[in-house]
């Protein structure tokens, strides 16, 4: 009895430690994919100002 439990024991504590290791893998996967889709919003940003700047100097003259 007492050798099942043990077998049981050690089965559930390596899949609880397999499930938090893959799960902290994911978290550190998904935060370089939104570190890295960051700079390309920034890219994206800029030209709506240029749009927006020959609307005001139209506007002045």
């Amino acid at each position: 009895m007492r050798r099942r439990f043990w077998v049981f024991e050690i089965i559930l504590l390596t899949l609880v430690l397999l499930g938090g290791v893959l799960w902290g893998l994911a978290i550190i996967r998904g935060r370089k994919m939104r570190l890295g889709s960051e700079p390309e919003i920034k890219q994206t940003m800029p030209p709506p100002p240029d749009w927006v700047e020959p609307d005001e100097e139209g506007e002045k003259e």
